[in-house]
């Protein structure tokens, strides 16, 4: 019955280990693509800001506090997902390689391998995640879409129309890096939902292995 507590061990490994890594590699992708996002609205706060002063005796400066407040959430959303999916890989490629190389497993369920018994665990973070990630994703895409950079004259803080600046582009899906912050998280989460389904399937399993070790246990007295 060696066979039976091996395929029950890690259950749905083979999709799990994939999609995990999947997951990370997104994630990764996603800090990267924000971290471009936040140095790049520093440095182009300044640029728009050396253009419109250069033909202008007003002091202009330009503020985009709301991309980069979506984006440090983003960010650290992204860093989660990155750290479970890291914790979660290195904990079934650890169990799938003792298991290989000691299948023997004792009976009950204290004998479960620690990727196993965290199932649950994995599962809840995952969906919590997906859920934010999706909540912060929407206003996010939005902002990067539709907005544009906030006018202010440094004399008297007060907020100008961006058309009053015609040499000045302050819209934001017009510039490279904040187009791929709308579009690259998007992946991430694409990535995030099947693992996160595939992860509350595999903890739906693990009843299953109990009820197995019982009848194995059973089976071994009877000998």
């Amino acid at each position: 019955m060696s066979f039976l507590f091996r395929r029950h061990a890690l259950p749905l490994r083979w999709l799990r280990l994939p999609l995990i890594i999947f997951t990370l590699g997104m994630s990764g992708v996603c800090i990267a693509v924000c971290a471009q996002a936040i140095s790049g609205t520093k440095n182009l706060e300044m640029q728009l800001a050396t253009i419109a002063n250069a033909d202008s005796v007003q002091d202009f400066r330009f503020d985009m506090q709301d991309v980069r407040s979506t984006t440090d959430v983003l960010l650290a959303v992204a860093c989660m997902v990155a750290l479970t999916g890291f914790v979660c890989a290195a904990l079934l490629i650890w169990d799938w390689v003792t298991l290989l190389f000691a299948p023997g497993i004792q009976n009950g369920p204290s004998s479960q391998r620690i990727s196993t018994r965290t199932l649950r665990l994995q599962a809840a973070v995952y969906g919590f995640l997906s859920i934010w990630l999706f909540a912060i994703l929407i206003p996010s895409t939005f902002i990067v879409r539709r907005r544009h950079a906030k006018v202010m004259d440094s004399s008297n803080n007060l907020t100008m129309l961006p058309a009053n600046l015609m040499n000045v582009d302050t819209r934001y899906w017009d510039y490279g890096f904040l187009r791929c912050l709308g579009a690259a998280p998007w992946f991430t989460l694409i990535a995030t939902l099947p693992t996160t389904l595939v992860t509350i399937c595999a903890a739906h399993l693990l009843p299953v292995q109990r009820e197995d070790e019982a009848i194995a246990t059973k089976e071994k007295s009877l000998e």
